[in-house]
């Protein structure tokens, strides 16, 4: 398989990719009791569309980090030092996710089916312990440097649109934001984002 294939597989999974995590924001904030995460989080956990909702994300976060991997092979040579410290965040940041993803899916439903260790989501043991909270947080802050430093890449290369490395920097950065401002500005920060991947896939489509 030649490096255009690969990035045109690239192209197509970051699309993919991008309108899953839509799907997964939707499903969370308006199916699953989204307002009640904070009050009990085990009736997100237990509710129908939980596993769906977690697995849609977690397939969403392996495409994108394929994708993302294939966006780099275009700009490699001129990146430079920050083009691969960038790439290097994103893809741990991913991987990072998808491991939280994971424990939604395997690990809290079977906590939360259980009487004797419910009150490990409900009374958020799980969450607030220290060094789960490290894992969040390191993950957060991984997410973040790496896309603006790799939008910043985007942007200042010749290959991609300046427009999308904005859509992806800014779509990224109000969706993480989103559930700390509110569900609309998640939604709308996650449709920005996949317009980005949208601009960047049909160059990718293009080789």
């Amino acid at each position: 398989m030649n490096i255009k294939t690969i990035q045109k597989i690239g192209g197509i999974t970051i699309i993919i990719g991008a309108l899953l995590l839509i799907l997964y924001s939707i499903l969370f904030f308006f199916v699953l009791p989204f307002n009640q995460m904070k009050i009990d989080f085990s009736k997100l956990v237990l509710h129908n569309y939980w596993i769906l909702t977690s697995f849609i994300a977690f397939i969403g976060l392996l495409l994108l980090m394929y994708g993302y991997l294939t966006i780099y092979t275009k700009i490699y040579s001129t990146s430079g030092l920050i083009g691969l410290i960038s790439i290097v965040l994103i893809e741990i940041a991913y991987l990072l996710q998808i491991i939280k993803v994971s424990w939604e899916i395997f690990l809290y439903p079977i906590i939360c089916n259980h009487l004797e260790s419910i009150f490990l989501i409900n009374k958020l043991i799980i969450i607030s312990n220290p060094l789960v909270k490290i894992f969040n947080i390191t993950s957060s802050l991984t997410i973040l440097a790496g896309i603006i430093l790799f939008s910043s890449v985007i942007f200042k290369s010749k290959v991609y649109s300046k427009i999308s490395a904005i859509f992806i920097c800014l779509g990224a950065i109000m969706y993480g934001g989103g559930p700390f401002i509110g569900a609309f500005v998640s939604l709308i920060g996650i449709l920005i984002f996949a317009i980005g991947c949208v601009l960047i896939s049909k160059i990718l489509l293009k080789s």
